[in-house]
């Protein structure tokens, strides 16, 4: 990877910091995502979902997501039971090519790197922990911490806040 946008006469960068999504931009996790939603709407929702009708409502943290499949009394379970599917799944889930070094040579020109996510806390930090990704981002924001949801742009913002 070469980088092409810096400064006349200086060679760095001319950002300061880069923000990244998670899913489906660092990291390869759509297809486990989308299986273990399915699984849980199945099993606490006897509800079917598309692929098209639940990235259409992709933005929410997943937790809040499946508040509007599934029945209340069941919810805490659910959670536990998608969650549990997501980490049975650990060797499926994988960087995109490219992206640790990406990492590496932003952070080594300097560049601060941030995180923005519309998945919840929990299911941020346990990716980022699985893939040694932690360590990258110092106050990764998800959609936990934010009042509007992806697109509105509060989550952004925050995460160029804290990089």
């Amino acid at each position: 990877m070469t980088m092409t946008h810096s400064a006349p006469d200086t060679g760095r960068p001319v950002f300061d910091a880069v923000i990244f999504d998670q899913d489906g931009t660092l990291v390869d996790t759509m297809d486990v995502i989308f299986e273990a939603f399915v699984n849980t709407l199945l099993r606490f929702a006897d509800r079917r979902v598309s692929r098209e009708e639940l990235f259409r409502g992709m933005g929410p943290p997943a937790e809040e997501m499946r508040r509007g499949y599934i029945p209340k009394p069941l919810f805490p379970e659910a959670i536990e039971f998608f969650f549990g599917h997501y980490h049975r799944a650990t060797d499926r889930i994988r960087l995109f090519p490219g992206v640790q070094e990406a990492l590496e040579r932003l952070d080594g020109a300097g560049v601060k790197l941030g995180l923005f996510t519309g998945k919840g806390r929990r299911g941020t930090r346990w990716t980022l922990d699985l893939l040694d990704l932690a360590g990258w981002f110092t106050s990764p924001v998800t959609g936990d911490d934010v009042e509007r949801y992806k697109p509105d742009p509060e989550g952004v913002l925050r995460a160029m806040s804290a990089a």
